[in-house]
């Protein structure tokens, strides 16, 4: 999990093409993106390259629905892109309780 995600913004730059077509290409599924709560955030590394890698032409526009997520996978995207959150709040859950068990 050290792999560092790119934001909408940086895979634009990249891909030298707006932020508005980024998300886009994820809607269609063209280009892998962590969704969460409808939300697009952000993108690894490797998928990025890859699509770059197997589209040199412009992409052109089109109106397509989102792929769907189940809520199994929007869980483990949630717990990928927010692990240490969640950990800390687990961490300070169990520590609270244990003070309020040793009163």
């Amino acid at each position: 999990m050290s792999e560092k995600l790119l934001t909408t913004v940086e895979v634009a730059r990249q891909l030298n093409v707006p932020e508005s077509e980024v998300e886009r290409l994820a809607r269609e599924g063209q280009l892998k993106g962590l969704w969460i709560g409808g939300e697009l955030l952000r993108f690894h590394p490797d998928d990025v390259g890859r699509w770059q890698s197997q589209s040199r032409e412009a992409p052109s526009p089109s109106c397509s629905k989102r792929p769907r997520f189940s809520v199994l996978e929007r869980l483990r995207d949630l717990l990928y892109t927010y692990d240490f959150y969640v950990l800390a709040v687990l961490l300070v859950a169990a520590m609270v309780g244990l003070i309020i068990a040793f009163r």
